[in-house]
Order: C-alpha cells, then sequence, then structure tokens
C-alpha cells in the first residue's frame, strides 16, 4: 500500500479574491444608506425606509466581508493546513444572519406603520430609485463573476437590493399615475419576504457546506465510474469522499484498487492521470491512497 506524496504538485488555483470592489461597494452603499433615511423622512416612504434598513444591514455585512476576505488569503500553516480560507465562511454567515435580521425589522417596522401610513411624497423618491438602481446593479455587476461564498453571497444581497430599488420605482410610478399610496406598504413587505427567502436558500447551502456534503453539481457514482474505466489496471474505487472547502475549491480523497503487477513509476503515472482527470471536473485537491490487489484495505 503506498500513500501520496505531498510533493506532488496539487496545481491550484488559489486566485486571491479582489478585496477593492468590496472596499468600493462599502464606501458607496454607507453614503447612499445615510441619504436613505434622510429621503425616507422626507418622502414618508416605508418602502424607501425598509430599505435603509436593508441597505444599513449591507455596509455591515461588507464591512465583515472585507474584513474576513482578507484574512482567508493568509497561507497555510502547520496548525491551519488548508490555511485561512474558510474564514470567508464566517463572513457568509455573518451576512446572512445579519439579511434575515433586516428582513423580519422591516416585516416589525411596517406591522407598526400600517394603521397611521402618511401620503407619499413621490417628488424625490422616484429620482433616488433610479440612482440606487444604477449603483446596487452596478455593484452586482462588479461581483457577478466572484467565485467565492461571500463574493456570491454580497452578490445575491446587491441582487436583492436591485430588486428592492426596482419595487420601489414601480411603487413610485404607481402612486404618481394612480394615486394608489398602499403600494409603498405593499411592496415593502415584498422586499421583506425576498430577502428572508434569500437569506434561508443561501443558508441552506451554507450549511451543506460546512456539513462537508458532496457539492450539487457532482456526482460521486459517475466520479467512481469515470475513474474506473481509466485504466484496466483499476478494479476499485472505495471510500471516496468529495467536498467543498470555501464555496469554490472541491476536495476529494479516496482509495484505489490496482493490479498488483504495475511498478511503482506505472503507480505513479496513474495516480497523476487520475488526478489532472479530477481537476477537469472541478475537483482540484486529490489525496488518493492506493491498494494493491490482493492486499488487505487499512481504512
Amino acid at each position: 500500500m503506498e500513500k501520496e506524496s505531498h510533493n506532488y504538485d496539487h496545481r491550484h488555483n488559489h486566485n486571491n479574491i479582489p478585496t477593492k470592489n468590496i472596499l468600493w461597494i462599502l464606501i458607496v452603499n454607507t453614503f447612499f444608506t445615510i441619504a436613505e433615511f434622510f429621503f425616507a423622512i422626507l418622502t414618508n416612504s416605508v418602502a424607501l425606509y425598509s430599505n435603509a434598513i436593508h441597505d444599513l444591514g449591507d455596509s455591515f455585512i461588507l464591512l465583515f466581508s472585507f474584513s474576513f476576505e482578507k484574512k482567508s488569503k493568509k497561507g497555510r500553516s502547520n496548525k491551519y493546513t488548508y490555511g485561512y480560507r474558510r474564514f470567508s465562511l464566517l463572513g457568509s454567515l455573518i451576512n446572512i444572519i445579519i439579511l434575515i435580521i433586516g428582513a423580519c425589522f422591516i416585516l416589525n417596522n411596517v406591522l407598526h406603520t400600517f394603521k397611521e401610513h402618511q401620503v407619499v411624497n413621490i417628488k424625490y423618491l422616484l429620482i433616488l430609485a433610479i440612482i440606487g438602481l444604477l449603483i446596487n446593479g452596478y455593484g452586482a455587476y462588479k461581483l457577478a463573476k466572484e467565485s467565492s461564498i461571500t463574493n456570491k453571497t454580497l452578490f445575491i444581497n446587491l441582487l436583492a437590493d436591485v430588486f428592492s430599488w426596482l419595487t420601489i420605482l414601480i411603487s413610485s410610478l404607481f402612486i404618481l399615475i394612480f394615486n394608489v399610496q398602499e403600494i409603498d406598504i405593499i411592496l415593502s413587505i415584498c422586499i421583506a419576504i425576498w430577502l428572508l427567502y434569500m437569506g434561508l436558500t443561501e443558508g441552506k447551502n451554507l450549511f451543506n457546506i460546512f456539513m462537508l456534503s458532496v457539492p450539487d453539481d457532482v456526482d460521486i457514482n459517475s466520479i467512481q465510474k469515470l475513474i474506473l474505466n481509466m485504466d484496466t489496471t483499476i478494479f476499485d474505487v472505495h471510500d471516496i469522499h468529495i467536498w467543498c472547502l470555501d464555496g469554490s475549491d472541491y476536495i476529494a480523497t479516496m482509495h484505489i484498487e490496482v493490479s498488483n503487477k504495475l511498478s511503482h513509476k506505472e503507480i505513479m503515472e496513474l495516480k497523476i492521470k487520475i488526478k489532472e482527470t479530477l481537476e477537469k471536473e472541478k475537483i482540484n485537491h486529490t489525496t488518493i491512497e492506493i491498494d494493491i490487489k490482493g492486499e488487505k484495505c487499512l481504512i
């Protein structure tokens, strides 16, 4: 039985996740949130006030994300052998908690203001809605191609913001054309429900990563068949585990039973071949333990 040497080039693609995008969005979002609270008072819009609460939560989310993303870039150590990349998951967990609390706060605020809802002044609301749509749309565009779980969560937050500003724009037009003041409260509730849905959905995905579940886009049975069909000297693939490290990097460990006629060089070549094949399946860190045919497997 032969274990893999860690001298093998794992060919990790540990690209630095750009934090300057997060910092830029944090600064713009914070100033814009202050403006939102001011105009929410000026316009008497519950929807705008609800969105301001959500954007305030976003500012905290961005601050945590910026800090944790910087921490996650640190290299591996003897204590943290995979490095600090899972710090980004901790940032995502805090983000999701803030997202859900913000949604509940919005619902509570809507219920308390429902009976004493005032007439909405749409003089500034339309302009602010268009600006908010453009700013959050650009921020979502900047994060759309990022692969880390934190940036995916931030992208969902900004996408929710785009949806929120779109609903505020629609409510403004409704009030302007039809003078339907109640649409402001109805759309505030829609914003809160949307945030709850997105938070719980992303929370489920994060839970699966923490529990080291097999990624949704990986089929273990297909991976086993793929390896078995690679070479006639491979007799069995067992004790296979595949999980996600940080939302983007997939890791696998497995036992491969091979012919007892293979030389040491042939075994090493076979392992390299398996690793390169699995890299095409997005599994970029594979640990293989070789079991020789006829020998007892020590699991």
